[in-house]
């Protein structure tokens, strides 16, 4: 089990090779070059954020905490907002409507493409900045061979990994965006409640807890937990606000409530669930 406490963290500046201003904290990672890596960041974003449409190989799990976020004709993420976006769907264009805070998780999906960390992207970020130049999330190359223009993410995976970037095909056409107020609490365990979200093909889950003080609930791998607010316990650490934390595959921990205790459960999807878009982990 790896655990983050988030709220004794500050936030710092991105090298966004999206558009704007960019803000955030890195919490919980998983291994780098392997299928089933994953990144979790709050992220804070302004009104001179932009994104063009476009899609990765990856899968996203975004969590609207203040502000609002665009997505065209995706719709709009407003706060309690929840949006699972599949590896391979296109999705955008992206802006914020002034300040925006955002949870987001991005994690190797179930056809096993790998998920590039963030000091890997960095890198290949850093290297494309001396043949060209990134310019509101896409990269336009001045020197050498390659494409003159090309989506921001997908031209510095290119780089790190020195071979062409593979979609898989999406398991859904487009990115599903749910109100936390549409779904409805179930009882789950004495003292606990569930809001779920959604579960998706692949094994993507994604769900709230609620847990009164001194209720008590076991949590399973793989997953990333994030405490959007309250107070308790995880097995025998104290958790409060931002604390995130990850339990791999066949890993239990207790989550205890203290005080008015939310917990955000993703639980992430099987790797091996697809073959058909197979490809080598970033």
């Amino acid at each position: 089990m790896n655990i983050i406490h988030g709220g004794q963290m500050v936030f710092t500046e991105r090298n966004n090779p999206r558009g704007g201003t960019f803000h955030f904290k890195r919490l919980v990672e998983g291994k780098s070059g392997t299928p089933g890596n994953f990144g979790l960041m709050l992220s804070r974003t302004y009104e001179n954020f932009v994104s063009p449409r476009h899609r990765h190989n990856f899968e996203q799990v975004r969590f609207q905490l203040e502000g609002v976020c665009a997505f065209g004709r995706d719709g709009d993420m407003v706060p309690g907002t929840i949006g699972y976006f599949p590896e391979g769907a296109f999705y955008g264009p992206q802006s914020a409507e002034g300040s925006a805070l955002v949870l987001v998780l991005q994690f190797g999906g179930p056809s096993a493409s790998g998920y590039m960390s963030e000091d890997d992207l960095q890198r290949g970020v850093a290297e494309l900045g001396k043949v060209g130049e990134f310019r509101a999330g896409v990269f336009y190359r001045t020197q050498g061979d390659g494409r003159p223009r090309q989506d921001a993410y997908e031209a510095a995976w290119e780089n790190f990994n020195g071979r062409p970037m593979v979609y898989p095909d999406p398991l859904y056409p487009a990115p599903t965006l749910t109100r936390d107020e549409t779904a409805a609490w179930q009882d789950i365990d004495a003292g606990v409640r569930e809001n779920a979200f959604g579960s998706f093909k692949g094994g993507t889950e994604i769900s709230i807890l609620k847990l009164e003080d001194g209720a008590s609930h076991a949590v399973r791998g793989p997953c990333v937990l994030f405490v959007v607010s309250g107070e308790g316990r995880i097995g025998v650490e104290a958790v409060a606000a931002q604390s995130s934390i990850h339990l791999e595959a066949g890993e239990t921990a207790a989550l205890d409530g203290g005080s008015d205790l939310q917990v955000l459960v993703i639980k992430l999807p099987r790797i091996d669930a697809r073959s058909d878009a197979a490809t080598r982990a970033a």
